[in-house]
Protein backbone atom coordinates (compact mmCIF):
# COMPACT_ATOMS: atom_id res chain seq x y z
CA UNK A 1 0.00 0.00 0.00
CA UNK A 2 1.24 3.53 -0.75
CA UNK A 3 1.07 6.75 1.02
CA UNK A 4 1.54 8.91 -1.70
CA UNK A 5 -1.82 10.14 -2.21
CA UNK A 6 -2.72 10.57 1.40
CA UNK A 7 0.71 12.68 2.22
CA UNK A 8 -0.46 14.60 -0.90
CA UNK A 9 -3.81 15.22 0.38
CA UNK A 10 -2.36 16.20 3.77
CA UNK A 11 -0.22 18.53 2.16
CA UNK A 12 -2.74 20.00 0.12
CA UNK A 13 -5.17 20.49 2.62
CA UNK A 14 -2.37 22.27 5.31
CA UNK A 15 -1.70 24.42 2.55
CA UNK A 16 -5.22 25.90 2.01
CA UNK A 17 -5.32 25.82 5.91
CA UNK A 18 -2.58 28.31 5.67
CA UNK A 19 -4.00 30.36 2.64
CA UNK A 20 -7.08 30.67 4.87
CA UNK A 21 -5.82 32.00 8.05
CA UNK A 22 -3.08 34.49 5.29
CA UNK A 23 -6.19 35.95 4.01
CA UNK A 24 -7.98 37.39 7.15
CA UNK A 25 -6.96 40.54 7.80
CA UNK A 26 -4.83 41.50 11.09
CA UNK A 27 -5.81 43.85 13.47
CA UNK A 28 -3.36 46.92 13.99
CA UNK A 29 -6.15 48.12 16.79
CA UNK A 30 -8.60 47.19 18.98
CA UNK A 31 -11.62 49.87 19.65
CA UNK A 32 -13.25 49.99 23.29
CA UNK A 33 -15.26 52.43 25.29
CA UNK A 34 -14.22 54.02 27.89
CA UNK A 35 -17.23 54.92 30.71
CA UNK A 36 -16.02 57.25 33.76
CA UNK A 37 -18.88 56.09 36.21
CA UNK A 38 -16.47 57.32 38.95
CA UNK A 39 -16.39 60.64 40.74
CA UNK A 40 -12.86 61.57 39.96
CA UNK A 41 -11.73 62.90 36.54
CA UNK A 42 -9.93 60.98 34.73
CA UNK A 43 -6.48 62.62 33.48
CA UNK A 44 -5.03 59.82 31.78
CA UNK A 45 -5.09 56.71 30.73
CA UNK A 46 -2.23 54.18 30.42
CA UNK A 47 -2.27 51.06 28.25
CA UNK A 48 0.49 48.77 27.53
CA UNK A 49 0.81 45.02 26.17
CA UNK A 50 1.04 42.82 29.77
CA UNK A 51 4.57 41.93 28.60
CA UNK A 52 5.98 45.67 28.81
CA UNK A 53 7.49 46.99 31.49
CA UNK A 54 6.50 50.28 31.02
CA UNK A 55 3.38 52.13 30.41
CA UNK A 56 2.33 53.02 27.17
CA UNK A 57 1.69 56.96 26.39
CA UNK A 58 -1.71 58.90 27.64
CA UNK A 59 -4.08 57.82 25.14
CA UNK A 60 -6.37 60.50 26.00
CA UNK A 61 -6.04 64.29 25.05
CA UNK A 62 -8.56 66.00 27.67
CA UNK A 63 -9.50 64.73 30.42
CA UNK A 64 -12.78 62.65 31.14
CA UNK A 65 -15.39 64.09 33.61
CA UNK A 66 -17.54 62.00 35.96
CA UNK A 67 -20.37 59.94 33.49
CA UNK A 68 -18.49 61.14 30.11
CA UNK A 69 -18.05 57.99 27.61
CA UNK A 70 -15.25 57.72 25.43
CA UNK A 71 -13.74 56.08 22.51
CA UNK A 72 -10.26 54.66 22.88
CA UNK A 73 -7.80 52.74 20.69
CA UNK A 74 -5.38 50.39 21.82
CA UNK A 75 -2.49 50.39 19.17
CA UNK A 76 -1.82 46.45 18.57
CA UNK A 77 -3.69 43.62 17.54
CA UNK A 78 -5.72 41.18 19.51
CA UNK A 79 -3.80 40.50 23.02
CA UNK A 80 -3.57 40.87 27.28
CA UNK A 81 -3.30 44.30 28.17
CA UNK A 82 -2.48 45.86 31.23
CA UNK A 83 -4.34 49.18 31.98
CA UNK A 84 -3.98 52.27 34.32
CA UNK A 85 -6.41 55.29 34.32
CA UNK A 86 -5.17 58.11 36.35
CA UNK A 87 -6.87 60.62 38.45
CA UNK A 88 -5.92 63.80 40.60
CA UNK A 89 -4.34 63.77 44.03
CA UNK A 90 -2.71 60.53 42.97
CA UNK A 91 -5.82 58.09 42.71
CA UNK A 92 -5.29 55.53 39.91
CA UNK A 93 -7.39 52.91 38.67
CA UNK A 94 -5.24 49.64 37.75
CA UNK A 95 -5.76 46.57 36.21
CA UNK A 96 -3.85 43.90 35.06
CA UNK A 97 -3.73 41.42 32.06
CA UNK A 98 -7.09 41.98 30.15
CA UNK A 99 -8.02 39.97 27.00
CA UNK A 100 -8.64 42.12 24.38
CA UNK A 101 -9.62 41.29 21.07
CA UNK A 102 -12.88 42.64 20.45
CA UNK A 103 -14.33 46.13 19.46
CA UNK A 104 -17.52 46.45 21.44
CA UNK A 105 -15.97 45.74 24.68
CA UNK A 106 -16.59 48.71 27.55
CA UNK A 107 -13.83 49.77 30.39
CA UNK A 108 -15.76 51.24 33.62
CA UNK A 109 -14.02 53.18 36.20
CA UNK A 110 -16.53 52.73 39.45
CA UNK A 111 -16.23 53.05 43.11
CA UNK A 112 -13.03 51.95 43.59
CA UNK A 113 -12.26 49.70 39.96
CA UNK A 114 -11.88 48.84 36.92
CA UNK A 115 -14.17 46.01 34.84
CA UNK A 116 -13.73 45.09 31.46
CA UNK A 117 -17.46 44.52 30.00
CA UNK A 118 -19.23 43.11 26.84
CA UNK A 119 -21.39 45.96 25.03
CA UNK A 120 -24.41 43.88 26.59
CA UNK A 121 -23.59 44.29 30.16
CA UNK A 122 -22.43 48.08 29.68
CA UNK A 123 -26.07 48.21 28.22
CA UNK A 124 -27.29 46.55 31.27
CA UNK A 125 -25.69 48.70 33.80
CA UNK A 126 -26.93 51.95 32.02
CA UNK A 127 -30.17 50.97 32.23
CA UNK A 128 -29.55 50.09 36.30
CA UNK A 129 -28.28 53.86 36.55
CA UNK A 130 -30.81 55.46 34.69
CA UNK A 131 -33.89 53.43 36.73
CA UNK A 132 -32.17 54.51 39.92
CA UNK A 133 -31.75 57.91 39.30
CA UNK A 134 -35.22 57.68 38.08
CA UNK A 135 -36.66 56.67 41.51
CA UNK A 136 -34.26 59.42 43.49
CA UNK A 137 -36.36 61.83 42.05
Amino acid sequence: MTFRPLIAGIALSLAASAAHVEAQPRKTSIRFRMWNSSEHVIEAVHISPSTESRWGRNLIQRPVKPGQKFVLSIPGGCGTYDLRFVAPDGIEYIREAVAFCDDDEVVRIGGRALRKLTAAQAQAAEAAEAAAAGKGK
